[in-house]
């Protein structure tokens, strides 16, 4: 007999009355049970919190809260996780549309891991959006530069959320994602579940790069990454400082051998030196194969990329 494991939605809402209908009927309509939808509101000022509150009327299991001031996303949705008495978190985004077997097909996949992601469609009014459907790579390495796994995407276990220290610093997709990938690990559900809105001014969404390797698409990447490092310097020291303090967190005896590597590089990266950025090109040569999405048969480029990342990698900044 198959348990009914007890699935907590978490939905953060801010002037959302446009779309948050849409979304709610798709949560509703799921093929497996959902025993909770929490949604935390950061004081909208249209018509959400009355929308709620009518679908509320028909449907017990949706408790909605209401900040007494405004927090912001990330802030909004640690309050709201924590509210959360599932056994199984999904996050929701107010104007998705959830394929209605997802949460079905995330509790098959997720059997022995922590953490479970869909992939997702972008769609949008009047948006010709990019869809990229390659699984991301989710090493750790990879995840010290930029959070691969949006929140909307996730199911996870609620033990995940013991393991995140308390910071502002880090934003909460990103923690999620390292907690259970250290405690558990992450599988991929590779399915599109999830219609994810971008709208007009996501305009990076929209255009997809051109990754032909011509010798002016390589010397452009470089030139580009190498500027935008020191434009970005400040914000990129900020990053990694953070992300310094998080890795010390979750390995404070510094046993793990990868996390070792990781926290070097971060500390090396926020110190900014050019002798600390020489030895974060020696952690990126050493740890070329968890850092980039595939290994390639050109091995040179690989290793060069990999000697170039620390400064290459601020285009995610």
């Amino acid at each position: 007999m198959n348990v009914i494991e007890k699935i907590s939605v978490v939905m953060c809402t801010y002037n959302g009355e446009k779309y948050i209908r849409q979304q709610l009927d798709s949560i509703l309509q799921q093929t497996y049970p959902i025993h909770e939808i929490i949604i935390n509101d950061d004081i909208s000022t249209d018509k959400t919190v009355d929308i709620i509150k009518e679908y509320m009327i028909r449907h017990d299991n949706i408790h909605l809260f209401v900040n007494s001031k405004r927090l912001g996303a990330h802030p909004n949705f640690m309050v709201a996780l924590e509210k959360a008495s599932g056994n199984y978190i999904a996050i929701s985004d107010q104007d998705d549309i959830w394929e209605l077997t997802k949460i079905e097909k995330q509790i098959a996949c997720i059997k022995g891991y922590t953490l479970c992601f869909s992939l997702s469609r972008a769609f949008g009014d009047g948006v010709e959006a990019y869809t990229e459907c390659r699984v991301p790579n989710t090493n750790v390495f990879r995840l010290l530069f930029y959070p691969v796994i949006p929140g909307h995407a996730m199911l996870f276990e609620r033990s995940v959320l013991s393991h995140i220290p308390k910071t502002d610093y880090v934003v909460y997709d990103l923690l999620l994602a390292l907690a259970a990938n250290l405690f558990g690990g992450i599988v991929a559900c590779p399915e599109v579940l999830n219609l994810h809105r971008r709208h007009n001014s996501a305009f990076s969404y929209s255009m997809p790069k051109n990754y032909n390797k011509s010798i002016f698409n390589v010397f452009n990447y470089i030139c580009s990454g190498i500027t935008g490092y020191f434009q970005k310097r400040d914000k990129i020291r900020r990053h990694f400082s953070a992300m310094n303090y998080l890795l010390s967190a979750f390995d404070p005896n510094g046993q793990d051998e990868l996390l070792k590597d990781a926290l070097l590089f971060s500390q090396c990266m926020f110190k900014g030196s050019f002798s600390s950025i020489l030895e974060t090109s020696r952690i990126c040569f050493k740890r070329r194969n968890e850092i980039f999405y595939a290994k390639t048969k050109d091995n040179t480029t690989l290793k060069i990329r990999a000697l170039l990342w620390p400064l290459l990698c601020s285009e995610y900044y």
